[in-house]
């Protein structure tokens, strides 16, 4: 049995000193407890430490992304990039769309109560490998022009009763009436979202028009009761839901409130343009048209007008997925300066729009 060189405790197993080679107890077994003699000269009886192995150093370059769609995998969703995420979400969930060949991305928020709130659904943009014309995909052609088309028929339905009480029973004015405010509500809503696109894209940031499945049900329903009213006025409902999709920004961009609000008021600037170029024209043509000649000139671009601000209006309310809310947080100022333009423009409008005034029949 050994036993302790410092103290004399006899050890069942002792410690090995590696300077000096003598046997020590737990509490001396450390070169400074038992006053190592060899401490300075312990390289000498110190155990040999083998040399480290240096691996040469391998550089990996990541393959580059891949610009397709993701598609489905039954062994578990794609991860996603932490830059994907909005700086306001705190969870996400992916799930994939059989119907579009898209992966669906949505981002929850939770209140101060703790209840757990979720952004809309959103399509995971990606970039196609050959966009049509260098600015859009065969999607967002499809979606765009459908949502289009709804909200011309909308319009349409919107128009028709109230435009044709004028016509005095002439088909020409008839057709006029509803082909010049129709148009022009029409470009006010295509114009208003590819403002927001090639805002974007400008920006630096790709983007796309998307149905919003909700919003789009809800305009879906309102154009089905618009049809309901056409042919049964009694059963006429006078509020119209017109939103069937929106232009969506990658995640990436919504990290800059700048930046947000940059493509946000591009959309109620171009509304408001176009109605700034109309109240000219329908304040000087008035004077100088005859009463029952040609007047649903007017009449059909006052109109035109009018949808224009009231739909540039609609967006700069400072809530919910609107571009009002992303304006707002940009700057105030931004949001208050083109608010008064539309609203001013709307006062123009009301006062020199001497139509308003005109008899049934024109």
């Amino acid at each position: 049995m050994a036993s302790c060189k410092k103290c004399g405790k006899e050890l069942y197993m002792p410690f090995v000193c590696s300077y000096c080679g003598e046997s020590y107890c737990s509490e001396h077994r450390l070169p400074e407890t038992h006053n190592c003699s060899d401490l300075i000269r312990g390289s000498e009886h110190a155990r040999p430490t083998p040399p480290a192995v240096v691996e040469p150093v391998q550089y990996y370059e990541p393959p580059p992304r891949s610009t397709q769609e993701v598609p489905f995998r039954d062994s578990g969703l794609p991860e996603i990039d932490e830059n994907d995420i909005p700086p306001d979400a705190d969870d996400y969930e992916e799930f994939y769309d059989p119907e579009t060949g898209e992966t669906i991305v949505r981002y929850y928020v939770y209140d101060r109560s703790g209840f757990r709130k979720f952004f809309l659904p959103v399509p995971k943009l990606t970039k196609p490998n050959k966009p049509i014309f260098g600015i859009t995909s065969k999607w967002e052609v499809l979606e765009l022009g459908l949502s289009t088309v709804l909200m011309a028929l909308i319009a349409w339905t919107l128009f028709y009763t109230p435009l044709q009480a004028m016509a005095g029973g002439n088909w020409v004015i008839d057709i006029m009436l509803i082909v010049i405010p129709v148009a022009f509500a029409t470009l006010g809503f295509l114009g208003h979202e590819l403002a927001h696109k090639f805002a974007s894209i400008k920006l630096g940031h790709w983007s796309e028009f998307r149905f919003l499945p909700f919003f789009l049900t809800l305009t879906i329903i309102s154009f089905i009761l618009s049809i309901v009213g056409f042919f049964a006025p009694q059963y006429a409902i006078p509020f119209k839901f017109m939103l069937p999709g929106a232009v969506m920004v990658p995640p990436r961009a919504g990290e800059s409130k700048h930046l947000m609000g940059k493509i946000a008021i591009a959309g109620p600037v171009f509304n408001c343009v176009v109605s700034s170029i109309l109240l000219p024209i329908i304040i000087i043509l008035p004077p100088a048209l005859p009463l029952n000649n040609f007047s649903f000139l007017v009449v059909g671009l006052t109109t035109g007008a009018l949808m224009n601000i009231m739909l540039g209006l609609f967006n700069c309310i400072p809530i919910a997925i609107l571009d009002g809310k992303k304006i707002w947080k940009w700057g105030k100022g931004y949001w208050f300066l083109i608010v008064s333009l539309l609203i001013t423009e709307f006062v123009l409008l009301l006062t020199f729009a001497s139509w308003l005034y005109m008899p049934t029949q024109l």
